[in-house]
């Protein structure tokens, strides 16, 4: 049991898409745990299909799968490099396969800093390899930094973890607007909080709730937010399956003033299922 949750001050930034949000908590703490002081590089896979309520024949239907390529190298004195190439394929509207965007990120755990929390460093660099940023948003790369705070809540729940994950991202485009005529954005602050349990040793809940602000080149500013429920069932230590649902969007009405967020919407919701292989 402590193994397993020194895990949790090891873990992957947040990466956020208006489609889905599939959560693997489990899977990305194993992800960037220490190999201990020598060169160690492996890999894990990860596919996951998503889906929402409306019918096959609906123009609002969506129905997509994922496929997730991610590879790490582990260095002496706890240094971890990771990368990962992230596909999409569509079974509705064009049926393509795309690329969407990746990170170059150097890790770092300090363990705890002060009694029952401990600290993760995380910087990033973003790869823009989606049509969307390349030649939509002009976006040439974007810094981030992810300090990651860990904090074994088992005084409320045992098997409970509390993780809270600020990110901080300043973006670098071509131009202020995208070709479509919207705004891109300079500075984004992307603040989540996991509620993450161990209900048994190979069943694990994730509650995943993060906001989102972003400001323009023109100072204009926009609030999105994403809520995640997700259950992950790991038969091994390589092996995991998962299943969840997501929902979000513009967390502020269209006033700009009343906050707008659903925990649930037939509209809106999506689920997701699928599996992650570590090798």
């Amino acid at each position: 049991m402590k193994r397993f949750f020194s895990y949790l001050v090891l873990l992957l930034s947040f990466i956020w898409s208006l489609g889905v949000s599939a959560q693997n908590t489990l899977v990305e703490l194993e992800n960037i745990k220490s190999r201990g002081s020598d060169f160690k590089l492996d890999g894990t896979f990860t596919t996951f299909a998503s889906t929402n309520t409306y019918g096959f024949d609906s123009p609002e239907k969506s129905l997509s799968q994922d496929f997730i390529f991610s590879g790490r190298l582990s260095t002496p004195g706890g240094y971890i490099i990771s990368s990962s190439l992230w596909f999409n394929k569509d079974f509705k509207n064009e049926r393509e396969l795309n690329v969407r965007d990746s990170l170059v990120s150097i890790t770092k755990p300090y363990g705890e800093i002060v009694k029952g929390i401990s600290l993760t460093n995380r910087a990033s660099l973003t790869l823009a390899l989606s049509e969307f940023s390349d030649k939509t948003a002009g976006l040439i790369t974007a810094a981030r930094y992810n300090p990651i705070l860990s904090h074994q809540a088992t005084y409320l729940l045992d098997g409970l973890t509390i993780i809270y994950r600020p990110t901080f991202i300043w973006n670098f485009h071509e131009f202020n607007n995208r070709t479509d005529g919207a705004s891109n954005y300079q500075q984004t602050i992307n603040q989540r909080v996991t509620l993450f349990y161990m209900a048994t040793e190979s069943l694990f809940l994730s509650l995943d709730n993060t906001y989102i602000k972003s400001w323009s080149y023109d100072g204009n500013t926009n609030d999105i937010y994403s809520l995640d429920q997700s259950v992950t069932y790991a038969p091994n230590r390589d092996l995991s399956f998962f299943l969840g649902h997501s929902i979000g969007g513009n967390s502020l009405a269209v006033n700009g003033q009343e906050t707008k967020i659903e925990i649930f919407d037939t509209r809106q919701s999506q689920y997701y299922i699928g599996l992650s292989y570590q090798f």
